[in-house]
Formats: C-alpha cells, sequence, structure tokens
C-alpha cells in the first residue's frame, strides 16, 4: 500500500499524477486503475470512442488512454 505516481497520456502531452493509498504491485505489465476509487475521489471517467478519459474533480482532463489490445 502507498502512493503511487503514473504519468497518463493527455492528447499530445503526459500528465504525471500521484494516486494516494492505494494496494499496487510493481511486477504488474500494466497500471491497473480501479473506477470504484476514482468515483470515491470525485473524478470522471467517460468510455467512448475507443478512449477512455479520466478528469478531475474540476473536470479538467487528467489523462486520456486510447483502447489498446482489449485494455485502456
Amino acid at each position: 500500500m502507498g502512493d503511487v505516481k503514473i504519468d497518463l497520456p493527455n492528447e499530445s502531452k503526459h500528465n504525471t499524477v500521484i494516486i494516494k493509498d492505494v494496494v499496487y504491485t510493481p511486477e504488474l505489465a500494466f497500471t491497473l486503475i480501479s473506477v470504484t476509487r476514482l468515483d470515491m475521489a470525485k473524478c470522471g471517467v467517460l468510455f467512448k470512442n475507443s478512449t477512455c478519459t479520466i478528469s478531475y474533480p474540476d473536470g479538467k482532463t487528467m489523462g486520456m488512454l486510447p483502447l489498446l489490445n482489449v485494455l485502456y
């Protein structure tokens, strides 16, 4: 458990985000983010047009993740 720093793609740039109080396994090949935890943190998640858009509570875009090999 702890805080994890991740880089999220956001159109032509990347946003570095710290996700607090999470369970994580550094050995995993992929970063898994709980939609439930994002909701609890008042963030928004929208799945549309093969893109997952995550927004901060104020509505600004945190990251845009394209669909790749059935995963966002």
